[in-house]
């Protein structure tokens, strides 16, 4: 049975394998594992661009700002500046806690649109069933946006544009590009388009 991660190669490209990366510093400081949805997914595309989502890694980058420890502990203080009213825009909102606090938001990537996204870490759930959740600060600072876990099924209806109009405002998901972060990219395979056939 083709995974849902399988389909979204098929999509946007497969990129070369890499060596998996140490996954051991961000689940010490979560006290907990990620899902292994996002773990796959993060090792297959490392940093990267889907569309316009900023994708982080675990391995350290050179500018010590873009990596996945970086991100979740920026997407925790970020929070934290929002609840205590400390955070522009209109009536700023955190309808749920924030981690380490039972239940709480953790921030796994962001896009150049000021967009960030996160899990909601709920501990009587696997990792595997936990919601994602889309933050939208373009048209409102409390526009959140609740799917269904796992993962790689929202990332798939994603680059398919299978999530609401509204988030999409347009643009594409099916495009993939590595950035340079010290691990030099990776090359990518992509789909090959379809070719003419002769005859009817």
């Amino acid at each position: 049975m083709t995974s849902y991660l399988d389909r979204i190669m098929e999509t946007i490209g497969r990129p070369e394998n890499q060596p998996p990366p140490d996954w051991s510093p961000i689940h010490d400081c979560l006290g907990l594992r990620l899902p292994r949805a996002f773990v796959e997914f993060t090792e297959a595309y490392g940093f990267a661009l889907i569309g316009s989502i900023e994708l982080a890694h675990p391995s350290p980058t050179a500018d010590g700002f873009r990596d996945l420890l970086s991100c979740i502990k920026a997407g925790s203080d970020y929070l934290e500046r929002r609840r205590a009213g400390r955070q522009w825009g209109p009536r700023p909102s955190v309808p749920h806690p924030i981690h380490p606090e039972p239940e709480g938001l953790i921030r796994w990537g962001q896009s150049i649109n000021r967009e960030a996204f996160f899990f909601l870490a709920w501990p009587a759930r696997e990792p595997d069933e936990w919601p994602i959740l889309w933050l939208d600060m373009v048209d409102d600072e409390n526009a959140w946006t609740e799917f269904e876990p796992p993962f790689d099924r929202f990332m798939y209806d994603l680059v398919t544009g299978a999530v609401p109009e509204r988030l999409l405002r347009g643009r594409t998901f099916d495009d993939y590009e590595p950035l340079c972060n010290g691990l030099d990219g990776r090359p990518v395979h992509r789909p090959r388009p379809p070719q003419p056939t002769d005859g009817p």
